[in-house]
């Protein structure tokens, strides 16, 4: 895949990954065990081809649903079952007001009321990166410390303290019904002054890559979905929380250095990319990459 074409995939993969991702847990749901009778033979059905099954999915949605389903909400302080039954919302991602003061059932019982308001599975979401972005963690009812930071780890034990770091992330946000982790931070910084450093790996971009590559490949399987951001890469420009961020940068610069994070992602299954709320000039001057950025 050319860098450039980067930029295409990377603009729908968000929702697209965001619809089949419910429809695969859709599946999931709906997937149960009939024994056949024991008197008769019966020829086996072919079954099913999961493409054929999205389709099917698609085509009984109403247009409601197919525009609750592109939306991923915050969830909120009360209602959210109802909310999300109503709006047939994609999903929630959860911050950590909703986890403050809970114990892991009471998380796990609350997340289970949400999906069973709904038709179609919820995505539930949090920001888990580790370090100075952490939502469940750093609640000592589910872990004795917060996750440290991909630069702690890296430091500690290499990329291997790294998949040991995400498996156990995993695993956490699976046990409390959560299936998509917004993370890893895929973003090029060295500059300690950039407002991004302390979130990023803190290497170049080859580094910054096998960082990436070894979190969604450790991911693969555990039933948590990964999120590759901020596209096209934050750089060091100035935090979005709090204003509006022009990037002047070349595209060159974009492909010789921060898009190489995302291909390595992408190239190792990543399900989801999240773009920054940056204007890029030399992408567009005059719109953002429109998305969400965490906290």
């Amino acid at each position: 895949m050319s860098r450039r074409n980067i930029l295409i995939a990377a603009s729908f993969i968000f929702c697209c990954g965001l619809w089949a991702g419910n429809t695969v847990l859709h599946m999931e749901r709906k997937t149960e065990t009939v024994i056949p009778p024991q008197a008769t033979e019966i020829e086996p059905t072919p079954r099913e081809e999961p493409e054929d099954e999205f389709q099917d999915l698609l085509e009984s949605m109403t247009l409601e649903e197919k525009v609750g389903q592109m939306f991923l909400a915050r969830c909120p302080e009360q209602d959210a079952a109802v909310k999300a039954e109503e709006y047939h919302l994609g999903g929630y991602l959860l911050f950590a007001r909703d986890f403050e003061e809970k114990t892991r059932e009471q998380v796990r019982g609350d997340i289970e009321t949400y999906q069973n308001s709904v038709r179609i599975p919820l995505l539930i979401g949090v920001d888990e990166e580790g370090g100075s972005v952490t939502r469940i963690s750093r609640f000592a009812a589910f872990r004795t410390e917060p996750f440290p930071s991909p630069q702690e780890l890296y430091s500690q034990g290499g990329l291997e303290a790294v998949r040991t770091d995400t498996e156990e992330k995993c695993s956490l946000l699976k046990s409390l019904g959560v299936n998509v982790n917004f993370a890893p931070v895929c973003d090029v910084s060295t500059n300690p002054e950039d407002f991004i450093y302390d979130r990023s790996f803190g290497q170049d971009a080859e580094m910054t890559a096998e960082y990436v590559q070894t979190v969604t490949e450790s991911m693969k399987g555990t039933g948590v979905a990964c999120v590759l951001k901020h596209f096209p890469g934050y750089g060091n420009n100035a935090d979005t929380h709090t204003g509006i961020a022009w990037d002047y940068r070349s595209m060159e610069t974009f492909e010789n250095s921060d898009f190489i994070p995302f291909e390595a992602g992408i190239r190792s299954g990543a399900q989801l990319v999240l773009v920054s709320h940056n204007i890029v000039s030399c992408m567009d001057e005059d719109r953002t990459w429109f998305g969400y950025i965490s906290g």
